[in-house]
Order: C-alpha cells, then sequence, then structure tokens
C-alpha cells in the first residue's frame, strides 16, 4: 500500500477524511449539529453501550454507529444459519432498544441502518498472489499488484510482465480480466 496514493489510508471517520471531498461528518460540522462517531475502535457490546449513555446525556443530536464484529463473524460463520440468525437478533435487539431510548428523549427520531456490503459463502478459494508470485517477477520493479478479496489490480513496467500475468489470470479457470485496452 505505500507504493499507492489511496484513501483508504485515511480514516473514513474523520472530517475532511476525502480532502475536498465532504463526508457526512463535514456536512454535520458546518451545519453545526452536535454528533458522535462510534466505529471499529471498541467492540459492538462497548458502541451500544456508550450510544445509550451519550443519549441519556442529550448532548448529540446525532450519532452515528459503525458495527464491525458483524463481518468478520460471518467471514466465520456464513454458512451456519442458525448462528447467523441469533447474531441478526441480537444485533436487532439492541438496534431497537436504542430507538426506544431515542424516541423518549427525542422528539424526532430518524434511524438509518445500512451495510457497506454483503456475503456469501465462499466455496472456491484461490490464491493469485501465490500464483502470480511464481512467475519470478519483481514487485515493484516489474509490476505492482494489489489484492483484495474479490479482485486483483496490476500495474506494469517491464514489458514482460503484463503477457506473463495476463496468461497466469487467463490460465487459472475462473473470474474475468478486465482491461483498459
Amino acid at each position: 500500500l505505500h507504493l499507492l496514493n489511496l484513501e483508504e489510508k485515511k480514516n473514513a471517520y474523520n472530517e475532511r477524511a476525502f480532502g475536498n471531498i465532504k463526508n457526512i461528518f463535514d456536512a454535520w460540522k458546518e451545519n453545526g449539529i452536535s454528533y458522535k462517531r462510534y466505529y471499529y475502535n471498541q467492540s459492538d457490546e462497548e458502541t451500544f453501550d456508550c450510544a445509550q449513555k451519550d443519549m441519556q446525556s442529550r448532548k448529540y443530536s446525532h450519532l452515528f454507529l459503525y458495527f464491525s464484529e458483524f463481518d468478520h463473524f460471518l467471514h466465520v460463520h456464513c454458512k451456519e444459519r442458525d448462528k447467523v440468525t441469533d447474531k441478526l437478533f441480537w444485533y436487532e435487539e439492541r438496534i431497537r432498544a436504542l430507538y426506544k431510548n431515542a424516541s423518549e428523549r427525542y422528539n424526532n427520531v430518524t434511524l438509518s441502518v445500512f451495510s457497506d456490503h454483503g456475503m456469501v459463502p465462499v466455496d472456491n478459494y484461490v490464491d493469485i498472489m501465490k500464483d502470480v508470485g511464481s512467475l519470478g517477477l519483481n514487485m515493484p520493479r516489474d509490476y505492482v499488484g494489489l489484492y483484495d478479496s474479490t479482485m486483483a489490480r496490476f500495474w506494469f513496467f517491464y514489458k514482460d510482465s503484463k503477457p506473463m500475468i495476463m496468461d497466469k489470470m487467463m490460465s487459472l479457470g475462473c473470474g474475468r480480466v478486465y482491461s483498459r485496452d
């Protein structure tokens, strides 16, 4: 990542996290809205508890709660329907309690619940980093690869690296190769 200028180097939950592009926290600050944000620096249980306490204090008119543990939970248990159902119910109970608490303290309450992505069971795994690494190319001299859970991106600096990597990708028998060409 040190070779790339990615916005993910910054905490997206801070004001001015994206330079000139405003996020919700910039908008709230500019409009004088009192808010508090909770994110992955504490457990989901702690987030619920802190939000409940902050709501009782009536110090903030807006709360932003990000729950990160469910993502990891699904990576481990997404094929276990009963466990997933129980965990969803756990979140539902706490979200309902938050809403009830807010409704008792504020005249106008809006609750928005959304997700940053979905999750599906993984039935097949391909280690693209290992496959590309077996080609004998040097990163970052010959290419730079950026790998995540659903795709790989490449930048090529040595004339033979692109055809070698593309041939390897095509030989895997899965996925698609997209190009600007």
